[in-house]
C-alpha cells in the first residue's frame, strides 16, 4: 500500500520506533510517489533540497515539488516558489513564484504570506504591486511570522506603497522587538525622540491590541482540522497548562513558594512556545478546569493537526531551607499521548535551581536551555519550518 510506504518512510527518516535510515526512507517515498501520493513527492523534494543523502540537488527538488504542487499541495507550492524566487534549480521567475505563492497564502500559510509580501516589495517595480506587500505581510504577522512586523515597520517608515506613518511604523517596530528581532532596537530608539509621549502610548496600546487579536487568531487556526494533504513531516505541539488563581494561607511559605512554581511553569511553557514559533508549532492551552482532561484534549488537538511530537514542561520542588530546590522537567512525547505518558517519552531534560534562587529566576534562561537541548538532541529535525 502506498500510504504504508509513505508513513514507514517518515518513521525511517525521523528514526521513530525504527532505525534512522535516509536511504531506505527515500526508497519508500519513491514507491509512494509512483502511486501518486503528493506528500511522498514533497518529502523527496525536501530530501533533495537539503541534501540529506548526497549534496543538495535543487533541480531534482524542483521537479518533485512541481509534481506535488500540480496535485494542489500547498507546502510544495511554497517550496517551489522559493526556488523560483532565488533561482535555485530553476531560472529566477517572479511571475511563476507569485502564481505558486497565492494558493498557500490564501490558505493562511504564514511563510507563503511573508514571501509573497517580500516579492511584492522587492521583486516587482510597479507601484500597484508594492502596495500589496503590506497586505500580505500583515496577514503573515497576524499568523505569528516573526520577521513580518519588521518589514511592515520599514514599509510605513519609508512610505513604500502606503502613506508614511511614523506612529504606525513605531507600532510595528514595537511588535518586532517583542517578537525578538534585535534589528528593531535601533529604529525604535530613533523614532522615540520624534514622537510625542501621547503618540508613543497610543502605539503601545495598538501593539497590545494586535497581540491579543493575534493570539485569538492563532488559537482559532490551531483548533481547525488539518488538511487531508498535510505533509508527513508535521507539527510539534507545546502543552501550556493554565494555572488557577493562587490561594494564600497567611504566612505559609510553602504555599507561597508553590504559587511561584505554578506561575513560572505556566510562563515557561508560553515562552517556550513563543521561541519555537519559527517551527510549525501548535500551542495547546489547557484551562484550569480542564487540567484533569489535559491528555484527552491534547490527543484530540494533536490528531486534528497532524502533530508527530508533543513537548510538555512540568515542575516539582522538594526539601526546605538551603537544601530546597525547584526543578523544571522537559518531556517530549510521541503522538498520541497515552494514558501512562511516561511510557511514551522519547526525550527528557531537567533544569534544577536552589529554592533560594527560585524567586529571582528568569524563566527565559530556562527556555533557552531547553531550546538548545531540543536542537542538540535532534528533536526538531523532522519538524519543517
Amino acid at each position: 500500500m502506498a500510504e504504508s510506504a509513505l508513513l514507514l518512510g517518515s518513521l525511517r527518516l525521523d528514526g521513530l520506533g525504527i532505525a534512522q535510515d535516509s536511504v531506505k526512507a527515500q526508497a519508500l517515498f519513491e514507491q509512494a510517489a509512483e502511486k501518486g501520493l503528493a506528500p511522498a513527492m514533497y518529502n523527496l523534494g525536501v530530501m533533495k533540497e537539503r541534501g540529506l543523502i548526497d549534496k543538495p540537488d535543487y533541480a531534482a527538488a524542483a521537479q518533485y515539488y512541481r509534481q506535488a504542487a500540480d496535485l494542489g499541495m500547498a507546502a510544495a507550492q511554497l517550496n517551489l516558489a522559493i526556488l523560483y524566487l532565488n533561482g535555485k534549480g530553476v531560472p529566477k521567475d517572479y511571475e511563476k513564484a507569485e502564481r505558486l505563492l497565492i494558493p498557500p497564502a490564501d490558505q493562511d500559510d504564514q511563510a507563503a504570506q511573508f514571501n509573497l509580501g517580500l516579492l511584492y516589495f522587492y521583486g516587482f517595480k510597479a507601484e500597484s504591486k508594492i502596495g500589496q506587500a503590506s497586505v500580505w505581510l500583515e496577514r503573515a504577522a497576524m499568523n505569528g511570522h516573526r520577521r513580518a512586523p519588521q518589514m511592515l515597520a520599514i514599509i510605513y517608515a519609508e512610505g513604500r506603497g502606503v502613506k508614511p506613518d511614523m506612529k504606525q511604523a513605531y507600532t510595528w517596530f514595537l511588535i518586532s522587538n517583542y517578537a525578538g528581532n534585535p534589528e528593531a532596537k535601533v529604529p525604535l530608539a530613533s523614532l522615540e525622540s520624534s514622537l510625542s509621549a501621547t503618540e508613543r502610548e497610543e502605539a503601545r496600546k495598538n501593539m497590545e491590541s494586535f497581540l491579543i487579536r493575534q493570539k485569538a487568531h492563532i488559537a482559532l487556526s490551531a483548533s481547525a482540522p488539518a488538511a487531508t494533504e498535510a505533509a508527513v513531516h508535521s507539527r510539534c505541539a507545546v502543552l501550556v497548562k493554565k494555572i488557577a488563581a493562587p490561594t494564600r494561607s497567611g504566612a505559609d511559605g510553602e504555599t507561597a513558594f508553590k504559587n511561584v512554581i505554578d506561575q513560572s511553569n505556566q510562563s515557561l511553557s508560553g515562552i517556550l512556545a513563543e521561541k519555537l514559533k519559527s517551527y510549525r508549532i501548535l500551542t495547546l492551552e489547557i484551562a484550569p478546569a480542564d487540567n484533569l482532561r489535559a491528555m484527552e484534549l491534547a490527543n484530540r488537538a494533536m490528531s486534528n493537526n497532524n502533530c508527530s511530537k508533543s513537548i510538555e514542561v512540568t515542575n516539582e520542588f522538594g526539601g526546605s531551607g538551603e537544601s530546597g530546590y525547584l526543578q523544571f522537567n522537559l518531556n517530549v512525547y510521541k503522538s498520541p499521548v497515552v494514558d501512562q505518558p511516561h511510557e511514551d517519552v522519547i526525550h527528557t531534560k531537567v533544569y534544577r535551581t536552589s529554592m533560594r534562587d527560585a524567586f529571582k529566576l528568569d524563566v527565559r534562561s530556562v527556555a533557552d536551555v531547553f531550546i538548545k537541548d531540543l536542537e542538540t538532541a535532534g528533536i526538531l529535525n523532522g519538524i519543517l519550518r
